[in-house]
Parts: C-alpha cells; sequence; structure tokens
C-alpha cells in the first residue's frame, strides 16, 4: 500500500478495506456430559438442534434429528434423500488437507477415463494411503470397503470433506475407476453438485465445511421428469441434496475452525514475561521454549490466532524495546472448542 501511494499511484484515492480472515465450519461428537459432569439427556441435545434449525431460517417437517441424519424431498416429490453428517477423525482430516494437489489432479481426470501413467501411479498410491488412515481411525472407518464408497471430495472436488455412498441398491462404480462413469445412475452427478455446494458455504457463516463425512444412506427415486424435462429434475434434487446436507450438519454439535500461525520469537530473559503477556492477551499458546547454548536467548514456539495477528509483531517489538521480532507461519486450523450458538 506504502509502494502505491507513494510510486505507483500517487494522487490517486485508495480506500482500505478492513482484514478478512478465513474461517472453517465443522462438527463435533455430541456430549456426553454437561458443564457440572451430569449425564446429557437425549431431549436436550434434540432440543438445540431445533434451536439451530429455527435461527437458521429451516423447517424441521422433514428432519430426523437424531444421530444427526437428514431427509429431504424434491419440490415434485420424486425423489427422497436420507443424509447422515458425522466428524471425520482428525488425522483422516490432516491427510485430506495435505493432499491437496493430489487431489486436483484426481480431479481433473475427464469423463473419458484419460489419465496418464504417472498420474494413474499417483492415485493409486493415495488411495492405498488413504485406507491405512482410515483404518488407523478405528471402527467405523476401518470397515473394508470403506475407501471404495467415497463418492466425492469437496468442496471443489478437491477439499478434506468427504461424501459416503451407503445406499443399500445402489452399487455404483467406485471412484478410483477410470471408467466409473458407465456405471452410474442417473442424476448422479447432482448428488454430488449438491454435496459441493453445501461444502463449499456452510450454514453458520457461509465458510468453507472442513473435517465432515455427509452418508447418503437412502435415495428413493420415481420418475424423474416433469412438464418441463429433466433439467429441472436434476436441479430440484441438486438443491434437495444441498438442504439434506445442511440440515444433518446443523442437528450435529457445530463448530468454528481458527486459522493459525505458527510463531517463533527470539527473546532475552529480560523480556519473556512481557512477551508472553502479549501472546495471552491474543488468545496465542506457547508449545515450546528452549534456550540457545551458550546464549542468554530464548526461542520460543507458539501458536497465535490469524485472526489476533494484526499489529501482533508491533505490540512485541514496543512491548520489548526492540528485542524481540516474530516471524509467522502458516501452521494449521484449529477447532475453537465454543458453541457459536450458545449466549
Amino acid at each position: 500500500l506504502d509502494d502505491l501511494r507513494d510510486r505507483f499511484a500517487v494522487g490517486v484515492a485508495i480506500d482500505v478495506s478492513e482484514p478478512i480472515v478465513p474461517f472453517r465450519e465443522t462438527i463435533v461428537p455430541p456430549p456426553t456430559l454437561d458443564m457440572v459432569n451430569e449425564e446429557i439427556a437425549g431431549g436436550q441435545s434434540v432440543g438445540a438442534s431445533r434451536l439451530k434449525l429455527a435461527y437458521n431460517g429451516l423447517g424441521e417437517s422433514d428432519l430426523v434429528l437424531e444421530g444427526g441424519c437428514a431427509t429431504e424431498a424434491t419440490l415434485n416429490g420424486a425423489a427422497v434423500l436420507r443424509v447422515r453428517a458425522v466428524p471425520l477423525p482428525d488425522r483422516v482430516t490432516r491427510f485430506l488437507a495435505d493432499s491437496g494437489e493430489i487431489l486436483k489432479s484426481f480431479a481433473t481426470v475427464d469423463d473419458a477415463g484419460a489419465v496418464s501413467k504417472m498420474k494413474a501411479e499417483a492415485l493409486f498410491e493415495f488411495r492405498r494411503d488413504l485406507n491405512e488412515v482410515l483404518r488407523a481411525a478405528g471402527s467405523p472407518w476401518s470397515d473394508e470397503g470403506t475407501v471404495d464408497r467415497i463418492w466425492a471430495f469437496g468442496p471443489r472436488r478437491t477439499g478434506p470433506n468427504v461424501l459416503l455412498n451407503m445406499i443399500p441398491d445402489y452399487k455404483r462404480a467406485s471412484i478410483w475407476r477410470a471408467d466409473s462413469a458407465a456405471e452410474q445412475r442417473g442424476y448422479d452427478h447432482a448428488i454430488v453438485s449438491g454435496f459441493q455446494l453445501a461444502t463449499l458455504a456452510g450454514p453458520l457463516c457461509d465458510e468453507p465445511l472442513m473435517g465432515v463425512a455427509f452418508i447418503v444412506e437412502a435415495w428413493e427415486r420415481g420418475e424423474m421428469t416433469d412438464s418441463l424435462g429433466p433439467p429441472r429434475s436434476g436441479g430440484q434434487l441438486i438443491c434437495a441434496m444441498k438442504e439434506a446436507c445442511r440440515r444433518a450438519f446443523l442437528s450435529q454439535p457445530t463448530r468454528l475452525m481458527l486459522a493459525m500461525y505458527s510463531c517463533q520469537i527470539q527473546a532475552t530473559t529480560d523480556v519473556l514475561g512481557r512477551l508472553y503477556a502479549v501472546l495471552g492477551r491474543r488468545g496465542g499458546r506457547v508449545r515450546s521454549e528452549e534456550m540457545k547454548e551458550g546464549t542468554p536467548i530464548f526461542v520460543i514456539d507458539s501458536l497465535l490466532p490469524v485472526a489476533e495477528s494484526f499489529g501482533f509483531a508491533e505490540e512485541v517489538r514496543k512491548r520489548t524495546s526492540g528485542l524481540a521480532s516474530p516471524q509467522l507461519v502458516f501452521d494449521r486450523w484449529e477447532v475453537l472448542d465454543e458453541d457459536p450458538y450458545w449466549v
């Protein structure tokens, strides 16, 4: 901005907006104890789900609240979907988040199945590694054939969310096969498109979802045509799938995820107290603290929310009289352990 004002756009009015910080939306396993260590009755969790649905302007006439499961019908009544939302294990979420480049190459495979030998080998290794991660996550993810039931990844076909096919009478071809399109049911693409839209903008604050598995348990079909032809029915199925995913998501305990910086700081013992005070005010926490051998300098490794990082370096230098300077690098996404609907 200084270069624009002073060198490249002298005299041009520049309107600078507030910084935009990304978040992610996710779900966590339902709690079994409340704040006073008393067992939570089933009716309380159902009531909380109804409150979230009402807050988001959603009805519950077609909703099954128990277990994160929701049903939704198309407007013409030609199809009914039942979708369940469950949290992915942390290790699976991290693996998918770190495999973005491989998933991008997987998403570029065309419908004709044209894929290079190198790309085919990379996809085979990715499937094998994903299967090992699922097995290590334990039941029910370790069940035989779970990796072959994956319908799609999202959002944008490359994200850390999965769509699983658990429909008893629909044995679609595996996505790991190049010719999988040959054995797909009609309007299969509409289910995937609805899933992609639901994971791209969540119901909490229109941020992408992360670490969520949507399980399609039933797809009851009628005649998917009407007076305006099949395209309209396909659009209705996309809307129904998107709405079913949103309702299933809201019937589980929801959380926001914060982007976290890895913060490394070198400081002397004289300013450690002031440095920790700045970190504490901004919601940071220290992961490790080591002293450089033969010097009075400490190397502090900490985590700091991206939302609290604006002006952090300047405040650290000011509080420590220039004796400490942080280095910030994006590290990971971390669940904010607070109910966004709690008041």
